[in-house]
């Protein structure tokens, strides 16, 4: 299930160009408006054993932009895309967008003009995809005791192994089944623009991808991963991904 957001300004917006964190706030703000539900999201998620998932991705900000001194600035509409499997989150969200007519991103105020709500399923077994926000999975590791971490890229010999224990688990934590489909991921096009480092609420350095791909499944997982995204850290805005 999926959102679609239009945005009008009345002055240029003006963001870091890593503000996946700002919109990420302003949907949990929006949740909380007419729900304790963005307390669940936050602090427990949706659960399989030790791993929790908030199930739900959005994309980069799309519109008319400039980009100046290391920020991104939007003089006009701006479109937001949010997804999710769980009715409940998109019904809450829906709710209150419809009931609301302005809303802050990084302490500025957008004003809505538009917002739509659609379902879409995926029937064929393989989709050609491209990214709307990067793709990212990691691993862990130490070294002299430190904890490390390792972003996997899409070429790498392991990031498929990857891609298929990070869905088995966001599955099973969405729907409590096991996952008995095998997930393939086939690069079509990726080179070295394509690789994007941003540091998250100015924390933590993450690693993702963009580029084209084919992804394959069953029609039931691929309709899944449409709506929770691909790869990990989806609710922090990556691994939103269009057919094409």
């Amino acid at each position: 299930m999926q959102l679609k957001v239009t945005f009008n300004v009345n002055k240029p917006v003006s963001l870091p160009l890593g503000h996946h964190a700002a919109i990420q706030g302003m949907i949990y703000n929006l949740l909380g408006r007419s729900s304790d539900y963005s307390d669940f999201l936050h602090d427990i998620g949706y659960r399989n054993g030790a791993h929790s998932f908030k199930l739900f991705v959005y994309s980069t900000l799309m519109g008319p932009h400039t980009i100046n001194n290391g920020r991104i600035i939007f003089d006009s509409n701006i479109r937001l895309e949010i997804r999710s499997p769980k009715s409940e989150f998109c019904n809450i969200l829906l709710d209150t967008l419809q009931n609301v007519s302005t809303v802050k991103l990084h302490h500025q105020q957008l004003f809505i003009s538009e917002c739509s709500f659609s379902k879409k399923s995926i029937s064929t077994d393989s989709v050609n995809i491209r990214m709307l926000s990067p793709l990212t999975l990691s691993t862990t590791y130490y070294e002299e005791d430190k904890k490390k971490t390792h972003y996997i890229s899409p070429s790498e010999p392991g990031f498929g192994e990857a891609l298929q224990k990070n869905t088995a688990n966001k599955y099973k934590a969405a729907y409590n089944e096991d996952l008995n489909n095998n997930i393939s991921l086939e690069i079509t096009s990726l080179t070295d623009e394509d690789r994007y480092v941003t540091k998250f609420n100015n924390r933590i350095y993450i690693n993702g991808w963009n580029g084209t791909y084919k992804l394959s499944a069953a029609p039931e997982v691929l309709s899944f991963l449409y709506d929770s995204g691909l790869g990990s850290r989806n609710s922090q805005g990556f691994g939103m991904f269009e057919p094409f």
